[in-house]
């Protein structure tokens, strides 16, 4: 393979830029390529090879097209089944030449970050969000799951779009029968039969489907017979779970950086709860900010838990809090009774591996916690183990769109183009 003796210099986009004034400058002194990693269909192992493939016939020294600058959107190169690793860089010389590469989300992964830049001098650098868009969008995106936990909104919207009554929707939700559906208040939201089963409170379509054929064929069998038909016995209902209004309930957020101070605000000044936090460097004592709130020993995983009534992870993922969330945690967390959480709301902001969900037990989700809010998920982007006993009732799922607002795209693709320039230029 012949070696092109002059070049250009080119950016690779994985995800599309805004187009500023900044991009139509760079577009006039660099040649510019995009590559997208197929969203299905694909192993790992075969995206991998279609970017290397991508690498070695479009750039330098294949052709005159020398790689200098990688932007990359929030999935970087996690299609790849280690990332970018040393090992690919070194086998590739494309790779070789690059000056800088940048990412629009807050984190950095998949990347040898120290090897790039002792070896070949490259920055690599995600988002800098200097005015907190990023971490006001994701407490936002924290709120939400912690309103819904006490107030069921979302649940109860889905019943009145049903019903399209709103009276009755308050007597379905209660459990009353159909033909003695009575005006209710709309705090009451029925749990537990007559048999003491739990059941999710949003019906099953196919049971419904099921019972309506079967009454079907009982009608036909007491019309042959002559009998008829047998009304069906009274559903009692022996428990409720209510909906609350979060004003004085105590929250713990684990996790205090950006994200988690500006929630622990939101949900003191907007939702008056009472806001405590725990981080794994111990008490601040220099932040006026924080001071306002109640710092809990990290680590005091005991029966001092049961105190709260929502728990928030603003944790990023590490050995320390890899499956923090555990059985013997939530059993720490529980109130008169071993595995009674029907008080406690659990939101995941942070990372999916938080929560170790294999080890905890099913009834724990499905019928003993009073809500589980998710904005991230143990094997993202798919929803796997932790979404199997999750329904209306008990639960809010977003699809991990914290700080997906239009204003946090602008910018964090801004920032990149502006740090690309510079490093070229």
């Amino acid at each position: 393979m012949s070696v092109v003796e002059q070049t250009t210099s080119a950016i690779l986009f994985f995800n599309e830029p805004v187009q500023t004034d900044i991009f139509h400058e760079l577009e006039k002194k660099h040649k510019m390529f995009n590559f997208r990693f197929p969203k299905q269909g694909k192993t790992p192992q075969q995206q991998e090879d279609l970017f290397l493939d991508f690498i070695t016939k479009n750039f330098y020294p294949t052709t005159e097209h020398k790689l200098e600058a990688l932007y990359l959107g929030y999935s970087g190169f996690i299609p790849l089944p280690d990332g970018l690793t040393k090992k690919i860089i070194e086998d590739h010389e494309q790779l070789q030449y690059l000056k800088v590469i940048t990412f629009c989300s807050r984190g950095i992964s998949h990347v040898p970050v120290d090897y790039l830049n002792e070896k070949y001098g490259c920055i690599v650098k995600n988002y800098d969000d200097s005015e907190l868009y990023v971490a006001n969008d994701v407490a936002d995106c924290g709120m939400f799951h912690v309103l819904e936990s006490f107030r069921k909104f979302s649940y109860q919207q889905s019943k009145l779009r049903e019903v399209l009554d709103s009276i009755a929707t308050r007597g379905y939700l209660r459990g009353d029968d159909e033909n003695e559906l009575s005006f209710c208040f709309g705090h009451e939201l029925k749990i537990v039969n007559k048999d003491g089963a739990t059941e999710p409170i949003a019906e099953d379509e196919e049971k419904e489907k099921d019972n309506k054929e079967t009454d079907l064929e009982k009608e036909g069998d007491n019309k042959e017979t002559g009998l008829e038909k047998e009304e069906k016995p009274k559903t009692e209902v022996l428990e409720y779970m209510y909906t609350n209004s979060p004003m004085h309930k105590k929250a713990l957020i684990l996790g205090f950086g950006k994200i988690g101070q500006t929630l622990a605000k939101k949900l003191k000044y907007g939702l008056s709860m009472n806001v405590s936090y725990s981080t794994r460097s111990g008490k601040n004592t220099t932040d006026k900010d924080v001071s306002e709130f109640e710092y809990y020993p990290w680590g005091q995983w005991n029966e001092e838990l049961a105190q709260f009534d929502c728990i928030i992870l603003c944790l990023p993922l590490s050995p320390q809090t890899k499956h923090i969330i555990d059985e013997q945690f939530l059993l720490n967390c529980s109130r008169f009774e071993k595995g009674n959480l029907n008080h406690l709301c659990l939101v995941n902001l942070g990372r999916g591996l938080l929560i170790d969900w294999s080890g905890i037990p099913k009834n724990f989700i499905k019928s003993r916690i009073r809500h589980v809010g998710l904005d991230v998920f143990y094997a993202e982007p798919k929803l796997t183990r932790e979404c199997d006993d999750l329904t209306l009732a008990n639960s809010s799922v977003t699809p991990h769109i914290g700080s997906s607002t239009f204003e946090v795209y602008n910018r964090s693709s801004e920032f990149c183009l502006d740090l690309i320039k510079k490093t070229l230029d």
